[in-house]
């Protein structure tokens, strides 16, 4: 690993050390939020992604990616003080919007400058197994902060989480400085930004198997979703405290990295069945009351969860140039949230009327409907 991507390497260990993470749900119940608002708070910071995830990504491929990533991080940042200062729903909304923000431009800029900086080495075969070493390294920082998030919240307070927290941030930005446009995509694009975004879809429009293997990364991306927002109120509802939820987190996350590790490891061929065992993960779980027993099936969906984000990822990567790349992943992206906009505002009504088990459920089901579309759709073993 050469020194431009042992940086990178560093600046995700930092964006994933972010320790208000593990405790955020305990946090925004203690303000008062309830799952319904969390819902609506998810669903605008979906609808950001969904206006600006394509215009960044065009920004980054157009502009600069190094500069699109520090603003990405300053963000982070700055979320992070408005959420953790916050005393009722609408400042932690506003917070949510900078976090938006934050996603919007870290979307496909990071994997972008990776692949093109394996790209000068005449190494893109590499990728799949580099990507997923650097998500591995970002779920390694989850996981420590998780822990540690876990620990200072239960013995010192959830403020102080979020005062560590922006330290990190800070650090991270001094390390982004030092990071470099590989030459692969130093020449401009000339194209505006209409008939950039006219290029990628009409490359998906025009093949299929590519387009397959976008529907097969939004179901991922849907996964992930739910999960990262709903779990840690599965996790309360069964008596989960501020330490219980780091350790729980830091083990979740832990299962991801493992994923991510493995991911190329896996034949593409087997992407459907790994679908398969999430949607039937999804259904059975819930019905698990036990506390320590009911994180065992979210460990293995989540490993599940991470093959097939990374394989689809690396099979899209493949499929571009080098001038739409970053576009191309913040299309993908785009098309993620648009899906998953109503399922969480279906999901946050149902939490709140009936109950978060009911929710996973009816989840389960909707996933399972998914995963067979997909199976009569598997262009993308072509790529």
């Amino acid at each position: 690993m050469n020194r431009q991507l042992y940086r990178l390497a560093i600046s995700y260990f930092l964006t994933g050390f972010i320790l208000w993470y593990a405790i955020e749900i305990l946090f925004i119940e203690s303000i008062g939020i309830d799952e319904f608002e969390l819902a609506v708070s998810s669903a605008v910071f979906l609808s950001i992604l969904v206006v600006f995830d394509v215009p960044s990504g065009v920004l980054a491929d157009k502009w600069s990616r190094k500069y699109t990533l520090i603003s990405s991080i300053l963000l982070l940042s700055i979320a992070t003080i408005v959420i953790g200062s916050a005393t009722g729903f609408m400042q932690y909304l506003l917070g949510a919007i900078l976090f938006a923000f934050h996603e919007v431009l870290l979307s496909g800029t990071a994997q972008a400058i990776i692949y093109d900086t394996l790209a000068e080495q005449k190494r893109q075969r590499e990728y799949s197994k580099v990507i997923g070493q650097m998500n591995a390294i970002f779920l390694a920082g989850v996981v420590i902060s998780s822990l540690l998030g876990g620990l200072i919240g239960e013995y010192f307070s959830l403020s102080t989480v979020f005062a560590v927290s922006a330290l990190v941030c800070i650090v991270n930005l001094i390390n982004i400085l030092f990071i470099y446009e590989p030459a692969h995509i130093r020449p401009v694009v000339e194209n505006g930004y209409v008939k950039h975004v006219r290029q990628i879809i009409s490359l998906v429009t025009r093949n299929p198997a590519i387009a397959s293997a976008i529907l097969l990364y939004v179901f991922s991306i849907l996964v992930a979703g739910i999960q990262y927002d709903f779990n840690h109120f599965y996790l309360i509802a069964l008596g989960y405290g501020s330490l219980a939820l780091g350790v729980a987190n830091a083990f979740l996350s832990g299962s991801e990295a493992l994923g991510s590790l493995i991911a190329h490891r896996v034949d593409k061929k087997q992407l459907i069945y790994l679908a398969f065992i999430i949607a039937l993960i999804s259904i059975v779980f819930p019905f698990i009351r036990m506390p320590i027993v009911a994180v065992a099936p979210l460990l293995i969906l989540l490993v599940v969860r991470a093959v097939i984000e990374n394989k689809t990822e690396t099979l899209i990567q493949d499929s571009l140039t080098t001038d739409i790349r970053a576009t191309g992943i913040s299309v993908a992206g785009t098309l993620a949230n648009i899906v998953t906009i109503p399922i969480f505002l279906a999901f946050g009504y149902i939490a709140n009327a009936y109950s978060i088990f009911t929710a996973f459920c009816i989840f389960g089901v909707l996933l399972t409907g998914i995963a067979l579309y997909i199976a009569l759709n598997r262009k993308y073993e072509k790529l």
